[in-house]
């Protein structure tokens, strides 16, 4: 009973961390056997939805990754003004030219001393308005590194469908454990109550007895301890049930307003766990879902050592381009006489690495000493599955074996504990004796359900290998 009594401290605690207030609503009433809950948290659960997320942004991603190997077109339109036009220095060669024409074909000489040939004349160029609109089209013609990034994004994608599959699977054991939780919390608040009554009743008993002389204050007096155990222990029950309630309503994707009915007993719970599904001893790691998620991880760490691999590859493409070209004095682009210039350009652009002073051979190595600590990490990782596995099973063998005995020291601490109720009432037996045998019934339920508990993580910590 300490056990699930501090199990339900930390799911308290839990809870306190995603509190948060929320305007009241009309309540909803939901009916769930313990199927119908984890079918139900599959579709609402919050970190179930987000899973679902990360598969639509993978597959967003690929497209992403895809489209960067396809046709890129771009437009561009540009207009400027030059309200004075940029100033450059050209060498004089005008100036010796007309002087020579006119001194052998006109016979002219000059009046004045002619300029230095080494002067250089300020001349401006262009148009004060300008303005130009294009189009250009490019296409990636071969890339190492887009074909293997490709790759990497659609691993990407079977990466986040195998977390989705880890967390249904996480889900699905923790809506078991909580559901059997407030199972148990009810049961063991039923029969708290029922030893309440019944202590009751004996104190009503003796206390008639003590009035008539037949008993002593001192039997009163422990039969009223034992009324206030059980009255605190209640209402501790009651508490733990609210809190185990609260959390599955969370784990579910319930609203704290909403009304949960459980339909599903203990005692099918119990049924439905059958010794004989869980003898077959054969393992594999690959049904674990851990270590496929690790191998798809190799497989990411394999992929992006060649992706630096292949930057040492020449990448090529394609270019095309149209544009038309306005130039004038006067701000009458749109005009319909303008005249525009058109220019048309294609070609092949390769780009091949040719030094990077070791700088990519540098990368290049650190990634495949990752992928070479993956590998390992994956080696060691599959004999720690198997060691785990064979433990988890004998984990589950004992814990169930352990409820069978629980449960008999039940029926026999009931019957040590009616029988002293029996001798109580008929004067043989004193009251720390039926005090004692009421504890260790309590104390024998407390047990069991522990037990029971204990099976339940132990059967869904086994499922997590083989299913």
């Amino acid at each position: 009973m300490k056990k699930i009594v501090l199990m339900l401290i930390i799911l308290m605690g839990l809870l306190q961390l995603h509190a948060q207030d929320t305007v009241a609503q009309v309540d909803t009433i939901y009916r769930f056997s313990l199927d119908q809950a984890i079918n139900f948290a599959l579709e609402h659960n919050t970190q179930i939805i987000n899973s679902q997320l990360d598969i639509k942004k993978a597959k967003w991603q690929i497209w992403q990754t895809t489209a960067m190997g396809l046709p890129q077109v771009n437009g561009s339109i540009q207009y400027t003004q030059y309200p004075n036009l940029p100033t450059q220095l050209m060498p004089n060669f005008l100036t010796p030219v007309i002087v020579q024409v006119n001194t052998q074909i006109f016979g002219l000489q000059p009046q004045g001393p002619l300029p230095n040939p080494n002067e250089k004349i300020p001349v401006r160029f262009g148009s004060e308005y300008n303005a130009q609109w294009g189009i250009t089209i490019s296409q990636l013609i071969f890339s190492g590194e887009y074909f293997v990034g490709l790759q990497a994004a659609r691993i990407f994608k079977e990466l986040s469908e195998q977390n989705l599959e880890k967390t249904q699977r996480d889900i699905k054991a923790s809506i078991e454990q909580s559901y059997v939780l407030a199972l148990i919390a009810w049961r063991s608040l039923s029969i708290m109550q029922e030893s309440y009554n019944n202590a009751k009743e004996l104190r009503d008993k003796t206390e008639h007895l003590v009035a008539q002389g037949m008993g002593e204050d001192i039997q009163l007096d422990q039969m009223n301890y034992m009324i206030y155990q059980l009255e605190n222990q209640i209402k501790t029950i009651e508490q733990q049930s609210k809190i185990t309630m609260r959390l599955l309503k969370f784990q579910l994707g319930l609203q704290m307003e909403d009304s949960l009915i459980l339909t599903t007993s203990l005692d099918q719970v119990l049924g439905n766990i059958k010794l004989g599904d869980y003898m077959d001893t054969s393992y594999s790691v690959n049904q674990n879902i851990n270590y496929r998620l690790m191998l798809t991880q190799e497989h990411l760490a394999r992929l992006d050592m060649r992706r630096e691999e292949s930057k040492l590859l020449p990448q090529v493409s394609g270019f095309f381009t149209y544009s038309r070209n306005a130039y004038t004095d006067e701000f009458d682009l749109l005009s319909p006489d303008q005249q525009w210039f058109k220019t048309v350009m294609f070609g092949v652009k390769v780009q091949v690495p040719l030094w990077g002073s070791g700088s990519k051979v540098a990368s290049i190595m650190q990634k495949k000493i990752d992928y070479m600590k993956m590998d390992n990490t994956l080696h060691i990782m599959e004999t720690q599955l198997k060691i785990q596995y064979r433990q988890a099973y004998y984990n589950f063998i004992n814990a169930y074996n352990r409820m069978l005995n629980e449960q008999k020291n039940i029926d026999l601490t009931k019957k040590i504990y009616d029988n002293t109720r029996i001798k109580y009432l008929n004067g043989a037996a004193s009251s720390l004796e039926l005090t004692q045998a009421q504890n260790q019934y309590l104390q024998a339920q407390g047990n069991y359900y522990n037990a029971l508990m204990d099976l339940v993580k132990a059967k869904t910590d086994l499922e997590k290998f083989i299913h």
